[in-house]
C-alpha cells in the first residue's frame, strides 16, 4: 500500500502544516439519534452550517478508549496519553468543507481535560470513567465530575452484532461516521 492510498478517501488535500498530534482509538462506540434542525441550530457558533441528512440532523454519542494520544514529536506521557472519552457532536459545515462540532467532551485524565480547554478551546471536563469487558461486550459508564460543566452521567453495553463490514459512500452510516 502506498501511503497516498490511506488518504484517498478524502474530499480535500491534506492540510500543509504538519500534524498536531496523534492518537489511536479502541473500542469505539457510535450512537446517533436524528432530530429536527431547528433544535440543534440555534446551539451551534456563528459561522458553521448544521448538516442534515435526508432533511434530519444527527446528535452523535462517541465513546472510546484512547491509547498512545501525545504531541508530535513529543513521547507519550505515560500517566497522561491513555484515558477514556465521551463525546456529544453534530455534523457541520464550515466554508463548504463537512466536519464536527464538539458540545462536550468528557475524559477520565484530568490533565488531559485542562489542556483541551486551556490550548485547543474546547469543551473537555473531567468524568469519572471505567470500561470493562464482559466477553465480547463492553461495559462503559461516565459521570462528569467536573464542577466547571453541567452534570452529565452515562452508561451503556455494547458490543458487536453484525461481521465488520465497510460502509457505502452516500449512506447513512458512511455519512454518520
Amino acid at each position: 500500500m502506498k501511503i497516498t492510498d490511506k488518504f484517498d478517501h478524502r474530499p480535500w488535500p491534506l492540510p500543509e502544516g504538519p500534524w498536531l498530534m496523534e492518537q489511536k482509538w479502541n473500542r469505539v462506540l457510535f450512537i446517533h439519534w436524528p432530530t429536527h434542525p431547528g433544535r440543534i441550530e440555534p446551539l451551534l457558533p456563528d459561522g458553521l452550517e448544521l448538516e442534515t441528512y435526508d432533511g434530519s440532523a444527527w446528535l452523535s454519542i462517541v465513546a472510546l478508549d484512547v491509547a498512545n494520544a501525545h504531541l508530535r514529536s513529543v513521547p507519550a506521557i505515560p500517566f497522561a496519553s491513555s484515558f477514556l472519552q465521551l463525546n456529544l457532536r453534530t455534523c457541520v459545515r464550515v466554508e463548504q468543507k463537512p466536519g464536527i462540532y464538539l458540545f462536550s467532551a468528557d475524559v477520565s485524565q484530568p490533565l488531559v481535560a485542562a489542556a483541551a480547554r486551556q490550548l485547543f478551546f474546547q469543551p473537555c471536563y473531567t468524568a469519572t470513567m471505567s470500561h470493562r469487558m464482559d466477553g465480547e461486550l463492553n461495559l462503559f459508564s461516565s459521570t462528569r465530575n467536573d464542577s466547571s460543566g453541567p452534570p452529565a452521567e452515562f452508561a451503556v453495553s455494547y458490543g458487536p452484532i453484525s461481521p465488520v463490514f465497510q460502509a457505502e459512500p452516500e449512506t447513512l452510516d458512511h455519512w454518520l461516521v
